[in-house]
């Protein structure tokens, strides 16, 4: 659930930031990013810079980003979709009370850290409490969707063991964290001290050279063993330890290492939570999609457009209407033929009728 909850964050927070791109930002036009007061943004050389032309070219830019990113049909597909959710929440009749949605507020305040973090946050974006509160109402809904979805769409454990078996390699992973040094005498050193009781961490801020993992204790995140980019001698020595167990020194490329096992998750009993997120999102994929198929959408602008594109269709062909009696007039030579084909006959006559007007003097000869 933790998972889909941060989408559903990514989501309301996405189409918060792309409506305050497209004029839903604070009525304050001068905190506004881009926003001028006055004639003049400056001067070169003592003369000014035109405030207008700087604004001109703002919002130009704002708009070739806005039709670049498609932001119009993104924002377009956000809403569609929270109607959706809202409309099928009312059929299911699931209701919201204020007290769920200020719980939301709360832990989406938090997500941005402390109060003063979170006021920070919306002033810098530019987004008002207006908009926030949109927001909050948003992700409360979609949450109480995905919860109601959840709560009368089980997954099954046979489904769970069917995917855990044919994607074994892509699910089973460790968790593991290390102290690197260039010699295996510092090695030997600092599991020395290790083995006499010393803290990790400490030995990890004070010997290793691996600046990356050094900031966070030496932890080397989730490592999964098919997917990895690691050394493999570092691979088969983690494959070998225990949860809290410390390897000896193990020889890489990069130098040695001191490795010691944090988590593990191998197994279908550790790993119920994420199969059962991954089926669920599957399923409630595929459920969002067949309402937004079996939903009538229609925008206002499309209808224009397709208003505007009979009507030229319309104009196109009385144009075409308006031509043809001048095409009629460039087909004079075929009914010409046509004429003359008809007038053969009228000639032949003529012609059979001289036989007998030559015949007739040569008898009178005789």
């Amino acid at each position: 659930m933790k998972k889909l909850t941060g989408i559903l964050l990514a989501f309301v927070l996405v189409l918060g930031l792309a409506a305050c791109e497209n004029g839903s930002q604070p009525k304050n036009d001068a905190a506004k990013e881009g926003a001028v007061v006055g004639e003049s943004i400056g001067t070169v050389n003592g003369k000014d810079i035109a405030a207008k032309d700087y604004q001109m070219f703002y919002d130009m830019y704002l708009n070739m980003l806005a039709k670049q990113n498609q932001i119009s049909e993104n924002i377009k597909s956000m809403l569609v979709d929270n109607a959706i959710i809202n409309q099928d929440l009312e059929k299911n009749k699931v209701t919201l009370s204020e007290e769920e949605i200020a719980a939301v507020r709360e832990e989406m305040i938090a997500e941005f850290g402390t109060e003063k973090d979170f006021k920070e946050n919306l002033e810098k974006q530019g987004i008002s409490e207006e908009v926030f509160d949109t927001l909050v109402n948003m992700r409360a809904h979609q949450k109480a969707h995905v919860d109601w979805y959840k709560k009368n769409h089980p997954v099954d454990e046979k489904a769970m063991e069917t995917y855990y078996n044919e994607h074994k390699e892509d699910l089973d992973s460790v968790k593991a964290s290390h102290i690197l040094v260039a010699t295996e005498e510092e090695a030997k050193e600092v599991k020395a001290k290790l083995d006499a009781g010393e803290n990790f961490e400490t030995l990890v801020e004070e010997y290793s050279t691996d600046d990356m993992s050094k900031i966070v204790g030496g932890d080397l995140g989730e490592i999964n063993f098919k997917y990895s980019n690691f050394d493999p001698v570092f691979l088969e020595a983690v494959k070998e330890l225990k949860v809290g167990e410390i390897s000896e020194p193990v020889q890489t490329q990069f130098g040695f290492h001191i490795i010691k096992l944090t988590d593990k998750k191998e197994g279908i009993e550790n790993l119920k939570d994420d199969i059962s997120d991954i089926l669920f999102g599957e399923e409630y994929m595929k459920y969002m999609k067949e309402l937004k198929d079996a939903a009538e959408v229609k925008f206002n602008d499309e209808e224009e457009k397709e208003e505007d594109k009979v009507e030229a269709e319309k104009e196109a062909e009385k144009a075409t209407e308006e031509e043809k009696p001048a095409e009629e007039s460039t087909e004079e030579a075929p009914a010409d033929d046509n004429t003359e084909a008809e007038e053969a006959p009228a000639d032949e006559t003529p012609a059979d009728e001289e036989t007998p007007a030559d015949e007739t003097p040569e008898e009178s000869n005789d």
